[in-house]
């Protein structure tokens, strides 16, 4: 039997994550994979099985980086303001460095892709949790409006994610040659002066 090599595994997931970042999750193949981590068909089908299984452990990998630099990033000593925007940083770097891996994901759930949908909602959900205990706090604190809490969740990060990831979605299915029209436009919704730009407004918003 094979012994399980973790470096070569390790070197195969961070391989697919680069090709990913780059062709969206699913915008690349087994095969062209396999040239670039210079490894045999083989060993990808011993280590990972199938390729639904391998874009499962990819966001697996993504994913668990992104939770654990939140844990880095957000102190308990922080008082609940510098809470909330190291975490909408954090989010924010997260989905600008991934943004062509989401804008994907989104495209596949959106054209009917129901296994991908339930496998990102079972899966990806701990910042969530982060963020409503920030802003459960600040609402116990009389820092934040009284409002719902999943309104003030929403009003904190959608402005930081949507036009990310929306502009990512249009650069992966604009045709070439309407997308060099808005291009400029498109880059400057994930440029990092309107994504600060865009915290500082949602966060008066929800500000007593």
């Amino acid at each position: 039997m094979m012994k399980r090599n973790v470096n070569t595994e390790q070197k195969i997931i961070d391989t697919g994550i680069a090709l990913a970042k780059q062709y969206g999750i699913s915008g690349f193949t087994v095969r062209q994979l396999c040239q670039k981590a210079k490894v045999n068909l083989g060993l990808f089908n011993y280590y990972f099985v199938s390729r639904d299984n391998f874009e499962k452990i990819i966001l697996k990998n993504l994913y668990g980086n992104f939770m654990k630099d939140f844990e880095i990033n957000i102190s308990k000593d922080m008082d609940t303001i510098k809470k909330l925007e190291a975490a909408r940083e954090t989010l924010s770097d997260f989905v600008s460095k991934n943004a062509s891996i989401i804008a994907s994901i989104i495209i596949e759930i959106f054209s009917g892709n129901g296994a991908k949908f339930s496998f990102v909602k079972e899966n990806f959900s701990k910042h969530i949790v982060f963020f409503y205990s920030i802003i459960e706090q600040g609402k116990k604190e009389k820092i934040f409006k009284d409002a719902d809490i999943f309104s003030l969740i929403i009003s904190a990060i959608a402005p930081v994610i949507v036009p990310i990831a929306a502009s990512g979605v249009l650069k992966r299915t604009i045709p070439k040659k309407d997308l060099s029209k808005i291009s400029k436009f498109l880059d400057k919704l994930s440029s990092e002066k309107f994504i600060k730009e865009r915290m500082e407004l949602s966060l008066k918003g929800i500000l007593r």
